[in-house]
């Protein structure tokens, strides 16, 4: 988040939140996140930031003393049946199913009664396979203090002028999944050892964790299979990711409703999308990242990242109501699709 953003979400929160509640459209609030640890995880840590235990329960705290959460399966019946939320209420989501998730997440979750839908890609559950992105946080994470390395690595990705470590990670964190053999053969050489990894830190949830969540009373569903950008892939693609992460949480979890958030963005996604997946298999809900905005035309709720440590709940609450009454009076506050 650059600095004129995170500006933006301080001065908001110097505003009496019970205001901004009556002159925004927004009844409920999506914040997501991704994990929540005091530790600086080696597979997360050069990606993005996260909150620590203390500021996420905090934000917690915040958000139960100006807002009602609302069961999934609640909140997916007053969808379809395109009925009005009037409660001020909230559903928290987590993506990419981390350890985390069970460790330190949900136990905070449940003894506050918070319900929430974690999501899943069902090709790095039992800690199978490690997301490309994991892995380049791994590298960065090995090469950080290692000027030889960097300058070998810098070669392999055909970048002779790069002096610095900064200058390596922007290079590397622009790869994306098409870039998955060159990031093996440089992990290789930077001995970076994806099976020990997943063998000694699990950083992912187990099957046997998902049910044992499940019957917690918590939600789950599909974040495409091995999360990549749907923008990179066809339409077709779109629809296999899609239905084959819900059909992996259906076969493992005896819910009710079906849940899917998608990868990374939304945006790429095309309107035929929704009509051939509706045709095909029963969604009740997809969850977006563009910051509240409204499309209930493809129930598509969309959220706001809630993860910055940096900002805490109320700033983050204030800010989202300011952007979504000021796109709404612009009548720039529902999304469209072609």
């Amino acid at each position: 988040m650059n600095k004129i953003k995170t500006f933006y979400f301080k001065g908001a929160g110097m505003l009496p939140l019970s205001i901004l509640k009556k002159i925004s459209p927004i009844k409920i609030l999506y914040p997501y996140h991704h994990v929540v640890s005091d530790e600086r995880l080696p597979h997360i840590a050069n990606l993005y930031s996260y909150k620590n235990i203390r500021d996420f329960t905090r934000d917690l705290d915040c958000l139960l003393k100006y807002y009602k959460p609302i069961q999934p399966e609640i909140l997916a019946e007053i969808v379809r049946a395109d009925k009005p939320i009037t409660d001020n209420t909230f559903l928290m989501t987590f993506d990419d199913g981390f350890r985390e998730v069970a460790d330190i997440i949900a136990p905070i979750l449940y003894q506050k009664g918070v319900p929430s839908i974690f999501f899943i890609n069902p090709a790095f559950i039992n800690n199978n396979k490690l997301f490309y992105r994991c892995k380049i946080s791994l590298l960065l994470e090995k090469i950080r203090n290692d000027h030889n390395l960097q300058k070998e690595v810098a070669r392999k990705v055909g970048m002779m002028g790069i002096s610095s470590i900064e200058s390596l990670s922007t290079v590397l964190l622009q790869f994306t999944h098409n870039n998955t053999e060159l990031l093996d053969t440089i992990s290789n050489y930077a001995e970076v050892d994806e099976e020990h990894f997943l063998k000694t830190h699990m950083p992912y949830l187990t099957e046997e964790q998902v049910l044992s969540l499940s019957k917690q009373g918590f939600s789950f569903g599909g974040h495409s299979w091995d999360h990549p950008y749907y923008k990179l892939l066809t339409g077709e693609e779109h629809i296999e990711q899609t239905l084959n992460s819900c059909k992996y949480v259906k076969s493992l979890l005896n819910q009710s409703h079906s849940f899917f958030s998608f990868p990374h963005e939304d945006a790429p996604v095309q309107q035929s999308f929704f009509e051939i997946i509706n045709s095909q298999t029963d969604i009740d809900l997809f969850f977006g990242t563009q910051n509240q905005k409204v499309e209930l035309r493809n129930r598509v709720l969309h959220r706001f990242n809630a993860e910055r440590p940096w900002l805490n709940m109320k700033q983050l609450i204030n800010g989202v109501l300011i952007y979504s009454a000021s796109a709404n009076v612009m009548n720039q506050n529902t999304i469209v699709r072609r």
